[in-house]
């Protein structure tokens, strides 16, 4: 895949996070988000995107990195000790 290829592919899917979270579809979003993520590693790694774009893509993401830092750091699926009752 050529340069421009590996662009459009990290664009498409940077495009797929914001519209799952406009939509409210936050686990289509953070899936999108981690392959996305995994994806500008992967490019950069094989020499798909320059330093310059791989740089300008990891800007891109913060936004997202910072929502969802928030969400490991606070996660609504883990069972909160307090909350487990002692039935004995």
């Amino acid at each position: 895949m050529g340069n421009k290829g590996a662009k459009l592919c990290i664009e498409k899917e940077l495009l797929n996070v914001q519209l799952n979270l406009e939509n409210n579809y936050k686990e289509n979003a953070y899936d999108a988000y981690l392959n996305v993520k995994a994806m500008i590693e992967s490019f950069f790694e094989q020499g798909e995107i320059s330093k310059w774009a791989y740089k300008r893509y990891i800007r891109k993401l913060k936004k997202y990195d910072e929502i969802y830092a928030e969400d490991e750091e606070n996660p609504e699926n883990e069972e909160n000790p307090e909350d487990k009752k002692d039935i004995s």
